[in-house]
């Protein structure tokens, strides 16, 4: 019986250390997605939006209405192609950037759902 209580307490410390690693690894990827946003400038270079973002979710057609930072843009002013999205996994965020043709920032969006 005692053989089994330590087991269990094992199994137990073991899920709550990795609930917890996770928890940080979320909290982390967040912080950075913020960073990273917060550093994106109008004509910024594709390369260097995925250097400080990583690998997107998804890579789309451009599908939002132009805009920087909630600011509206026009759209042939924007030119927008393609847009990359990313997803926060703690809270119900989006960060959006998009590009023109030539692989330059031209977009960026902050979607938080309520």
């Amino acid at each position: 019986m005692i053989k089994h209580a330590g087991l269990f307490r094992g199994v137990l410390i073991a899920l709550l250390v990795a609930t917890v690693l996770v928890l940080v690894a979320f909290v982390s990827q967040k912080r950075r997605y913020d960073r990273a946003y917060d550093a994106v400038l109008p004509g910024m270079a594709k390369s260097e939006v995925l250097k400080r973002f990583g690998k997107p979710r998804y890579l789309r057609k451009c599908t939002l209405a132009p805009s920087w930072d909630a600011d509206p843009l026009d759209k042939q002013s924007s030119n927008c192609v393609e847009e990359v999205w990313y997803f926060s996994r703690i809270s119900p965020e989006q960060w959006v950037i998009g590009f023109d043709q030539n692989g330059n920032a031209v977009t960026k969006y902050h979607l938080v759902s309520p």
